[in-house]
């Protein structure tokens, strides 16, 4: 072999035991580099594919935790809903209780007022 213009190799149909020898050596640091990369590029998959899993275990984590506070926040406005239910049917209890009293009163003072002034039978007034 021989360095040709432009300083490429140029075989010239002799093949020694130093071109072997340089060839062998061209094609395993090529094997070598292609080996390199391989490597490299299939750690570098495993390092993406256990960051993605560990990103997607987050996420269903903090999906877990919203799922689960929303369901906390739904039972407690169930509990505030129960717990104003309960207050307007006292409040409604209470209401009915005074009505029957002002009823009652009302009653009392028809009562009083017709006592008072009873009317004529007859329509006459006094």
């Amino acid at each position: 072999m021989e360095e040709g213009k432009n300083h490429h190799v140029r075989f010239d149909g002799v093949v020694t035991a130093g071109n072997l020898l340089s060839l062998l050596g061209m094609v395993g640091a090529v094997i070598s580099s292609v080996f390199y990369v391989a490597v490299t590029v299939g750690h570098e998959e495993e390092r993406i594919t256990a960051e993605i899993t560990l990103r997607e275990k987050s996420i269903e984590s903090l999906q877990q935790q919203l799922i689960a506070a929303r369901a906390d926040e739904a039972e407690r406005f169930a509990g505030i809903g129960r717990r104003i239910d309960e207050s307007v049917d006292a409040e409604r209890a209470v209401i009915a209780q005074i009505n029957a009293a002002l009823s009652q009163i009302n009653t009392r003072l028809d009562t009083a007022i017709l006592n008072a002034h009873p009317r004529p039978l007859d329509g006459v007034t006094r």
